[in-house]
């Protein structure tokens, strides 16, 4: 587990440490980045787009979009994700 959370901190890293052109800019790194660790937990805990989004209550489409940074969840679909995962959604950002 300690390796998965060095990967995930050097994923958000890589996407907050460059200077952005614009907020935007930054926005979209920041998701990016977000969405990786995200991934990295359903993937360290064996789990699917598809299981994550069955046990989590939301689409396989919306799972894959926060993944891959399109989406920015809001609080309680963390809290959602977080729960499907049997983590605490201040897991989520120990990075």
């Amino acid at each position: 587990m300690q390796q998965f959370k060095e990967s995930a901190h050097e994923i958000y890293s890589k996407a907050s440490d460059r200077k952005p052109t614009d907020v935007m800019e930054l926005e979209r790194r920041l998701l990016l980045g977000f969405g990786a660790i995200i991934r990295n937990l359903r993937i360290a805990r064996g789990m699917t787009q598809e299981m994550l989004s069955e046990q989590a209550g939301l689409s396989a489409k919306y799972i894959g979009e926060i993944e891959r940074g399109e989406k920015n969840p809001t609080f309680l679909i963390l809290v959602h994700i977080a729960n499907a995962m049997k983590i605490r959604v201040k897991d989520i950002f120990e990075i």
